[in-house]
């Protein structure tokens, strides 16, 4: 059974008597919520997506909710509605203390970089706040970045030149970015 799910791709086999026949897998608990959400984005991705949404702002559960961010299908990264879930939720999760069963998994890895810098480049204020932090978190910034930030710290929106510059600030003390780079962004 699991090489078979394994073997579900959107551009092999796929399609809804698939995503049907995971449904009644998950129905009869033989597979998890999670589970069968990574298994029916491959068998049908635009069907799926919106039940990933449902569970996103519901679960309370931090490893499925790391689980089923990161296997977003492929092209909804860019959907902000998606990741606004993921953003806004990762505040909530933050806020708990990680079980010791759930150590492998904390909140910022429930969005990859390269997609968190897409949705920084797309939003402002609070949610660009949250994003700052969930990168801040994640420890992934270099000096190919900071052309990004420059443009994000002369936003007309306050909360999003604060959230920049104490980004930076962090990243200056924690020597991930050189001083003398950031000095001009900061001017």
């Amino acid at each position: 059974r699991e090489r078979a799910l394994w073997s579900i791709r959107p551009g092999g086999v796929h399609g809804d008597d698939l995503y049907g026949k995971i449904k009644s897998l998950e129905q009869e608990k033989i597979l998890s919520r999670a589970k069968s959400l990574m298994y029916l984005k491959s068998a049908n991705p635009a069907r799926a997506v919106e039940e990933m949404k449902i569970f996103l702002k519901t679960t309370q559960n931090l490893k499925e909710f790391v689980i089923v961010g990161l296997n977003l299908p492929e092209g909804y990264y860019d959907d902000l509605n998606v990741l606004d879930i993921i953003v806004e939720r990762y505040a909530e999760f933050k806020a708990k203390p990680i079980p010791p069963e759930y150590a492998g998994y904390p909140p910022d890895r429930a969005i990859v970089y390269p997609t968190l810098w897409k949705y920084i480049e797309a939003k402002e204020g609070v949610k660009l706040k949250l994003a700052m932090e969930i990168m801040k978190a994640k420890g992934v910034c270099g000096d190919d970045d900071i052309p990004r930030l420059d443009k994000k710290i002369q936003s007309h929106d306050v909360v999003t030149r604060e959230a920049i510059i104490d980004f930076l600030d962090n990243q200056i003390e924690n020597v991930s970015l050189n001083k003398d780079k950031v000095a001009p962004v900061l001017d």
